[in-house]
């Protein structure tokens, strides 16, 4: 047992502090790191950027194809959102998945957040929006117009998040995916909370 009143004592409590300190830096700067990516359809980025994606096309098809595809329409004049219709097979909802960050940063995603509008239901009360993450599947449901926000945060950390999102007879706009990043505490940091630790609890 330590008796506060020693010299040990109190060098433990004037310890204490700078060793919360320091591990709150090193928290600090786990965490500073923020990716943000940010698409508002305006232009065909999304044919690029995307990890996968359903085909794009200029029109609606004829006839009408098995599988869901993706337009960039209009939702008013000179504001240009992206569509998702699907198929004539059943579940066959057009897709965009996105790998964040686009490319590796030699950092791990901890945490994560999707966000985006429902700018209009093509078709009423038909619409829907369902966003996966590979590590966490089905984590929401959309459908009515307006602003969504998804928590995307891997259970643990990942060098990339994959972001599923499956739709039909909607139109989404202003796409926005923000990433947190997590780094092991170096080494020499440890070190410097041992010495400071025991420069301050020497020999009595």
């Amino acid at each position: 047992m330590v008796c506060i009143g020693s010299r040990r004592g109190a060098s433990l409590a004037r310890v204490v502090p700078l060793v919360l300190f320091c591990l709150a830096l090193c928290a600090t700067a786990g965490h500073g790191f923020d990716y943000t990516y940010e698409d508002d359809f305006s232009t065909d980025q999304a044919m690029t950027d995307s990890h996968d994606h359903s085909v794009f096309v200029t029109s609606i098809p004829d006839p009408w194809p098995l599988t869901g595809f993706l337009i960039y329409e209009h939702d008013v004049p000179g504001d240009r959102a992206l569509a998702f219709y699907n198929g004539t097979l059943h579940d066959s909802d057009a897709r965009l998945v996105y790998a964040m960050p686009l490319e590796s940063v030699g950092q791990l995603v901890s945490s994560g957040s999707l966000e985006f509008d429902i700018v209009w239901e093509i078709s009423q009360d038909m619409g829907l929006v369902r966003v996966w993450t590979a590590s966490l599947g089905l984590i929401g449901v959309g459908g009515n117009e307006g602003h969504y926000v998804f928590d995307v945060s891997p259970t643990q950390p990942v060098e990339q998040l994959l972001i599923i999102i499956k739709a039909h007879y909607v139109r989404i706009d202003n796409l926005l995916v923000n990433l947190e990043y997590s780094t092991p505490v170096e080494s020499s940091t440890w070190s410097t909370i041992k010495g400071i630790f025991r420069s301050e609890t020497g020999p009595a």
